[in-house]
């Protein structure tokens, strides 16, 4: 495991210093898994809804892979009472798209396969809605913070946008993607924890 958030430098800088340089094979197979991994947490991120991602709850293992922990805030629920910091799907931060997607043309052969394995991933999630929405409902009489609002598992529901053929779905996703692209309340979010948490940005 990579030290995250002890490790100084971005994350673009840690990847060079872990895996050699851009274009090399080690950089490279990091990437791929640093890409694959990415797309995984931004479905289930956005599916689950799960908040409070600043880097201090983000770490890499050393094979580039993107590791998300601390999953106190989902389904609805975020810190500060739900003021909407975190307003995108998922975090996609600028640190992350330097490696997703370098010169951020938004057009990359990496951003593209970020892209594809998002949507994939959306629309086979797509495919056992039912059965991710009955194992959630079944902590629905819980007293965890998540359901304390109610409407948490409508709200799961129709983040699922079964009403959508697989084309529109796919559609859908690469729209939610695009939104969540270096979005400034992300780097707002981790400028707060910053200067509150000392975690760096």
């Amino acid at each position: 495991m990579l030290q995250g958030e002890l490790t100084d430098g971005g994350l673009f800088d840690i990847f060079q210093r872990e895996f050699g340089f851009p274009g090399s094979p080690h950089f490279e197979a990091a990437r791929s898994e640093f890409i694959s991994s990415c797309a995984g947490y931004a479905v289930a991120s956005f599916i689950l809804q799960a908040k409070d991602r600043h880097n201090g709850n983000i770490m890499l293992d050393n094979r580039g892979r993107i590791i998300h922990i601390d999953f106190g805030y989902i389904l609805g629920i975020s810190p500060g009472g739900n003021m909407g910091f975190e307003s995108a799907a998922f975090k996609l931060s600028y640190e992350m798209t330097q490696l997703l997607d370098p010169g951020n043309s938004r057009n990359s052969e990496h951003f593209i396969r970020f892209q594809e394995l998002c949507v994939k991933g959306y629309l086979a999630a797509r495919t056992i809605a039912d059965q991710i929405i009955d194992t959630v409902a079944m902590s629905e009489g819980s007293k965890l913070p998540c359901f304390s609002r109610g409407g948490s598992i409508n709200a799961l529901r129709k983040r699922f946008h079964l009403e959508m053929t697989d084309s529109q779905a796919a559609v859908y996703m690469r729209r939610l993607i695009m939104d969540a692209y270096d979005k400034w309340t992300t780097g707002v979010y981790d400028l707060i924890q910053y200067y509150q948490n000392r975690i760096p940005k």
